[in-house]
């Protein structure tokens, strides 16, 4: 690993990018491993994650592929226009 010349930006924009991603792609999972339970004819909490995915906005819901790709275009992005050259 080497770190960029614009570290503190890349950790900040991974938060808002990939940090989003994660976020939005564990509530889906849980809630879908909830609903396969009670498909199968299991019990489970009663947990409010349904709602917590409903009241998500929109621009938060991202794969957490999508999200990498978003920071990686972001990334590239910064550092072209801080002068530096991208390969």
């Amino acid at each position: 690993y080497q770190y960029l010349p614009f570290e503190v930006y890349a950790r900040s924009d991974f938060r808002s990018t990939v940090g989003k991603a994660y976020k939005w792609s564990s509530l889906l999972r849980k809630e879908q491993d909830r609903l396969d339970i009670i498909a199968a004819g299991g019990m489970v909490d009663d947990t409010d994650i349904g709602e917590t995915l409903k009241e998500t906005d929109s621009s938060d819901r991202l794969k957490l592929k999508n999200g990498i790709a978003l920071w990686q275009k972001d990334l590239e992005e910064y550092g072209a226009n801080q002068g530096f050259t991208i390969r």
